[in-house]
């Protein structure tokens, strides 16, 4: 088990270390990795409420935020709501970190992995329903979202890291499928 998490970690630092230049898309900056995906890297638009397009000049959008160009959406006040495609599979550590009005995010079936502090510095967010496609979260992914009081969590997830819901004050209802476990 630990040879085949060691191949698959090698992998996807392989995918990600050899990103392209960053590139325009309308309201989007982004790179290309070596499976010829687009990895959104920055939002550069104002409307407050912004869908990520599922593909970029015929590249499938897999990603938001790398570890070379994180916060894409850190200080855009304007956003008040984010719609993330069907296919996405990675957000990434801080992807969506200090977004101050953004009050919804929804996240469709299909993401599998939630980085650190993804959705930190949220403090209008009001609610989040998490798919049972999720089976990598790491920790402090809602940290200081302040306004949450509403979270979904389906059933099919089994492991939640300890923190996830750190100073999140005003969180009020958590659903939890029937088997679930702290990491």
């Amino acid at each position: 088990m630990n040879v085949i998490l060691g191949i698959v970690v090698c992998w996807v630092l392989a995918v990600e270390s050899s990103i392209s230049q960053t590139q325009t898309w309308y309201d989007f900056e982004y790179q290309t990795n070596t499976l010829n995906e687009a990895i959104i890297t920055k939002h550069i638009g104002s409307a407050s409420s912004v869908t990520i397009p599922s593909e970029i000049n015929g590249l499938a959008v897999r990603t938001i935020g790398t570890g070379n160009y994180p916060y894409p959406f850190l200080n855009k006040s304007s956003v008040t709501q984010i719609s993330l495609p069907n296919s996405i599979t990675n957000i990434n550590s801080y992807a969506f970190y200090g977004v101050p009005n953004v009050t919804n995010i929804n996240i469709p079936y299909g993401v599998l992995r939630i980085g650190n502090n993804a959705f930190t510095q949220l403090p209008q967010l009001k609610s989040v329903h998490i798919p049972s496609s999720v089976t990598n979260f790491e920790s402090s992914i809602f940290n200081s979202a302040t306004s949450l009081t509403n979270v979904i969590l389906e059933e099919g997830i089994t492991k939640v890291p300890q923190g996830i819901f750190s100073e999140c004050f005003s969180l009020r209802s958590v659903t939890l499928p029937h088997i679930v476990t702290g990491k």
